[in-house]
């Protein structure tokens, strides 16, 4: 049975990261675990405290590795070999990956695991020019 985990953005004015959400700067950490809405938030809680996170920002883990051992998330982007950049969407009930010209799936591609993470959409939209797409 897959493993259901996710990751927000948690704003912390002390955090380690910045990221652009809504073309404004916001300082914080990324944290995972379990995910629940409550008084108009989402919360992601783990073994040891409780975040509330920005909702742009959540993305679900999505089952698979990348060919580093690396857990991909929605929003991931990902890297084939040198040849194209996407990234990791949900779409129509399924995990695939999104680029310029449209879907192609990653939960049944043979060679799933030849796949780099080499970022995400919120700490690099830079890489895969995603507001392009």
């Amino acid at each position: 049975m897959r493993e259901i985990r996710f990751r927000g953005f948690h704003k912390d004015e002390k955090g380690e990261k910045t990221i652009f959400l809504n073309e404004e700067e916001v300082k914080g950490t990324w944290v995972y675990g379990g995910i629940y809405h409550v008084l108009g938030t989402y919360r992601i809680k783990n073994m040891f405290a409780e975040f509330i996170v920005e909702t742009d920002t959540i993305g679900e883990f999505i089952g698979l590795h990348d060919k580093n051992g690396n857990d991909i998330y929605e929003g991931d982007i990902m890297w084939d070999e040198g040849i194209f950049k996407s990234h990791v969407v949900y779409d129509e009930g399924a995990f695939g990956l999104k680029m310029c010209w449209g879907l192609k799936s990653i939960t049944k591609h043979p060679k799933w695991n030849a796949f780099e993470i080499i970022g995400n959409i919120h700490d690099n939209p830079e890489l895969v020019g995603v507001e392009k797409c």
